[in-house]
């Protein structure tokens, strides 16, 4: 007979056995998260992901300047960036006319939802 077997022939419940081997197999998970260093690998790897991402817009950006059948779609485009990554508060000659009249129209966020996006 296995270990589990005299277990629940001895009158140990199945669940509360099912549950020991849950929470064991969820400390093995998290010691061996943190003993790999997966926290580490995860920062580098958004860090990477974030700082390839400037030069694929740039390059993006010179695809859609360069031919002018793409006008629109820049302007389109630059009004979502706009829109989504500067702050309402900015000054005018940052943004221009490049942030669309709906955008405008949305209510400011509040301070703490501000900074709140800005460091999480």
């Amino acid at each position: 007979m296995t270990g589990v077997a005299k277990a629940a022939v001895a009158g140990g419940s199945g669940l509360r056995n099912g549950l020991h081997s849950l929470a064991a197999f969820i400390r093995y998970v998290v010691a061996r998260f943190i003993s790999d260093g997966c926290l580490t690998a995860a920062a580098a790897l958004t860090y990477t992901t974030l700082v390839s991402l400037v030069p694929l817009i740039a390059i993006a950006f010179a695809v859609l300047s360069a031919f002018p059948i793409f006008a629109d779609m820049r302007d389109q485009l630059v009004a979502q960036l706009f829109a989504r990554f500067v702050l309402r508060s900015a000054p005018s000659w940052i943004t221009g006319s490049a942030i669309s009249p709906a955008a405008r129209s949305r209510p400011p966020r509040s301070a703490f939802s501000r900074s709140r996006s800005r460091w999480c």
